[in-house]
């Protein structure tokens, strides 16, 4: 009942259930078939959830977010676990980015190219999505093809399922995919159906038109950044340097305050306002090199000066 059908499929297969249980009368299973829209697949096909169902995405949080925080937590602790979990949230998504962006993952299917195309698209955990779509293709076939203009209907079955037909429709002229199916349009990626029209069509890369751009490596390339700038979070060694800035940072500010003295407070802070104009000069491009080997502060240890101590002379003088 939860499978992929259309609703006339559902139908059929729903009153074959009730009759050969004898749940005809049974008032629970009436009124279950009556709010048949708000569980069966088959009449959620086509909306886009991304995969969540009911409040799963909401329960996942919450037993992430509860490992942090407790009722007995006053607000201030609740604000300070707060942050820890969303420190911690974000170290995950860096380290899926870091994931995705380097390595290869081992292709397991015989639809080598197809898998490899997919491979260099999709975010590493999608494409982990698609591995069993690839294996499942590999058991399709088309079985007839019917024409009509530009637009091409394929018939798919499954091997050992040749009762069930799957409708996988081309446009030509568009380069546009469409699968009875839906599932496309309600996950986001392609299905096996389709898989199995891209080997007889002879396609070795994924069509444009069966992308979904938000579940791309791609997808944080045109993330608009501050003052209306483009930048590329989804590279992972950005990323990571300004996480580690961030958690530097808090730790010099707690070390500051904690010893509590102002003239330490008010070095710091100065420190800080030097350099943080300096680097926001060379960015406007009003500064073309920033003196990194100089002390902000007079009195200061500065970087020691570079000397040759190998290969330097003759012996010592008496």
């Amino acid at each position: 009942m939860l499978g992929g059908f259309d609703v006339g499929e559902f139908n059929r297969r729903w009153d074959k259930l009730v009759t050969d249980l004898g749940l005809e009368e049974n008032v629970w299973v009436s009124d279950l078939y009556q709010k048949r829209k708000m569980w069966a697949t088959s009449h959620n096909r086509g909306n886009f959830f991304a995969g969540f169902q009911t409040t799963s995405r909401c329960e996942g949080l919450n037993s992430e977010f509860g490992k942090y925080v407790n009722l007995r937590d006053h607000l201030l602790e609740f604000v300070r676990h707060f942050f820890r979990w969303l420190n911690y949230m974000r170290f995950r998504e860096v380290e899926a980015d870091f994931t995705s962006s380097f390595g290869e993952p081992v292709l397991q299917s015989q639809l080598y190219p197809l898998e490899k195309s997919a491979s260099k698209i999709y975010t590493r955990e999608i494409f982990n999505l698609l591995v069993p779509v690839f294996k499942r293709a590999c058991t399709c076939s088309v079985i007839d093809i019917k024409q009509s203009g530009s637009k091409f209907n394929y018939n798919v079955v499954r091997y050992g399922k040749k009762d069930v037909e799957w409708h996988v429709s081309f446009c030509d002229s568009k380069l546009e995919f469409m699968c009875s199916c839906m599932r496309l349009e309600s996950l986001g990626i392609p299905c096996e159906h389709l898989f199995a029209v891209f080997v007889w069509l002879e396609i070795v890369n994924l069509p444009d038109t069966v992308i979904l751009q938000r579940l791309t490596n791609s997808a944080k390339d045109s993330i608009s950044g501050l003052e209306g700038k483009i930048v590329n979070p989804s590279d992972p060694a950005l990323v990571s340097a300004y996480l580690w800035i961030v958690e530097s940072s808090k730790r010099m500010a707690n070390a500051t305050v904690k010893c509590g003295k102002p003239e330490y407070i008010r070095t710091t802070m100065d420190i800080i306002s030097k350099h943080t104009s300096s680097l926001e000069a060379i960015c406007n491009g009003e500064q073309t090199e920033q003196p990194f080997n100089e002390a902000y502060v007079e009195g200061t240890l500065k970087n020691p000066n570079r000397a040759r101590s190998k290969g330097c002379g003759g012996a010592p003088s008496s």
